[in-house]
């Protein structure tokens, strides 16, 4: 943390062409006034030049990127460092009242860990930081892209009608990303303190007048209600896509000013390619590269899944038309012979196939929503053997991440070689009761939400 800087005037709020919020202001506005960063010592330099591949899947970290852990903020800037070339320039440590340093995500095992100025100096005087509200603001607009780009593009009807569901509002008049509410909702007072933008911006849908078979004259009722109905989808369909190609282009001019999105090229995927794409550029920071590879994402169409053991997302293989949704499960030889291991060790164990037995994953997944994790523990230790109790906690691990990453029933008990019968789904109110109704709202976490069969 470190003291707010003064006599710094604000961009003036505009919006866009299309009326949303622009983020080029929220962008410069979020480097102002700030006085809660992250940093590290050693900013890597030598991934600044590294060239962005097919089967790069940044971007979709970031949008997934849990930005209140500590755990995952680590290894994520570990990986890749900071965004912006902002981070680039070094500043004093002096300039900073209070620094803390990352250690876990668990405080009561490993504490983060407030160190004194003077023993920081023992191994550096200068520090690389950038504003924590310009992760928020970024992350927040990336994410909405990904759903207008996954409603325009996904084949599910269930998944075009929940997205629309939390998209469009007011009669269909109104856009706004009340996911981002739902995702944002519950953030520290100190975080809240230093965010000056909208985590939802909202725009109106102009009014959309196409010429129909619709004959005004026509004496059927139901004719006239099927038109409107027709012109209202219309005039969503043309809303997202004007949009996502607004926001877009409004990205690339942050941080990739050489960039152009070939508008001719957004319905005909397939015409972009890597060596021919005019996106493939050399970055000069994250964030460049971050936003190359969704664009690229988005004029190829390309599609996504996630291991199912380590939840990294990778590229889906198609073959003969078909997603290979069996056949690349795993982002790894590591993660695939891990997941056979806990196969073949839960093969030995019986005890859970009776649905309503004192270990079976449904009983298992309520009392750990009920009572936590460390009850769940001590309760396997009282009714199973210390090694089988092992095994249990880290199914029930793997198979709690696995549904709130958005994996399937189906893809699930693929996974761990278990009847669909068995697997419970820790979204339905008779499981999970009504006082714990948050759980439903981690459903909606990714806004890259149909990567499997999961709605």
């Amino acid at each position: 943390k470190k003291k707010k800087g003064k006599n710094f005037k604000k961009k003036e709020e505009k919006t866009s062409h299309l009326g949303y919020e622009n983020l080029k202001v929220d962008y410069l506005n979020s480097f102002i006034d700030q006085d809660l960063y992250i940093g590290i010592t050693d900013l890597k330099t030598e991934n600044n030049c590294e060239e962005i591949y097919n089967d790069s899947c940044i971007f979709l970290e970031f949008a997934s990127l849990d930005l209140q852990s500590p755990r995952q903020l680590t290894e994520f800037i570990s990986s890749y460092g900071l965004l912006t070339k902002y981070a680039d320039t070094p500043q004093n440590v002096d300039d900073f009242f209070s620094i803390e340093k990352i250690v876990s995500d668990l405080p009561a095992q490993n504490p983060n860990v407030e160190i004194s100025k003077k023993d920081f100096h023992k191994n550096t005087q200068n520090i690389f930081v950038e504003p924590l509200s310009t992760w928020y603001l970024l992350q927040s607009r990336i994410r909405t892209i990904i759903r207008l780009w996954r409603r325009l593009r996904s084949s599910k009807i269930a998944h075009r009608d929940f997205c629309d569901f939390y998209l469009f509002h007011n009669n269909n008049s109104k856009f706004m990303d009340k996911l981002n509410n739902i995702h944002y909702g519950i953030l520290p007072q100190e975080i809240k303190d230093n965010i000056n933008f909208d985590f939802s911006p909202s725009t109106k849908l102009e009014k959309f007048h196409k010429s129909s078979n619709f004959d005004s004259n026509s004496p059927s009722k139901n004719e006239k209600i099927v038109a409107d109905e027709i012109n209202k989808f219309k005039s969503k369909e043309t809303h997202t896509k004007e949009l996502l190609m607004e926001q877009i282009e409004i990205f690339l001019s942050l941080d990739v000013p050489q960039a152009q999105f070939p508008k001719r090229h957004f319905d005909k995927p397939g015409l972009m390619n890597l060596h021919q794409s005019k996106l493939n550029f050399h970055y000069s920071s994250l964030l460049s590269a971050i936003l190359i590879q969704l664009t690229d994402a988005i004029l190829e169409n390309k599609k996504y899944s996630k291991c199912l053991e380590c939840q990294t997302w990778m590229p889906k293989d198609d073959k003969g038309g078909k997603s290979s949704r069996s056949g690349k499960v795993y982002c790894s030889s590591l993660c695939r012979h891990t997941a056979y291991r806990r196969r073949r060790d839960f093969m030995l164990i019986y005890d859970y196939e009776d649905p309503k037995g004192p270990l079976s994953l449904k009983e298992l997944i309520k009392k750990m929503i009920e009572e936590g994790i460390e009850n769940v523990r001590q309760y396997l230790q009282t009714k199973t053997s210390p090694k089988r109790s092992k095994i249990f906690e880290d199914l029930l691990s793997n198979f709690i991440h696995n549904m709130f990453s958005g994996a399937g029933i189906k893809s699930i008990s693929e996974h761990l070689s278990m009847k669909p019968e068995l697997i419970p789904n820790i979204f339905d109110t008779k499981l999970i009761g009504k006082k714990n109704l948050g759980y439903n709202l981690r459903k909606y976490e990714e806004p890259y939400l149909d990567w499997d069969d999961y709605m």
